[in-house]
């Protein structure tokens, strides 16, 4: 999948889940990684 791809289904996805009534904004991150750890990463709240 090229990066153009992984945007437009980035973009959808983030409409579909601000689209929905208990969700004011959402972020959406694509990683072209997967075996790092997310945690290490992100602050888990």
């Amino acid at each position: 999948m090229d990066l153009h791809q992984a945007h437009d289904i980035g973009e959808t996805l983030q409409k579909k889940l601000e689209s929905m009534e208990n969700v004011d904004r959402a972020f959406v991150h694509l990683d072209y990684e997967f075996t790092h750890n997310p945690l290490s990463e992100h602050k888990v709240a």
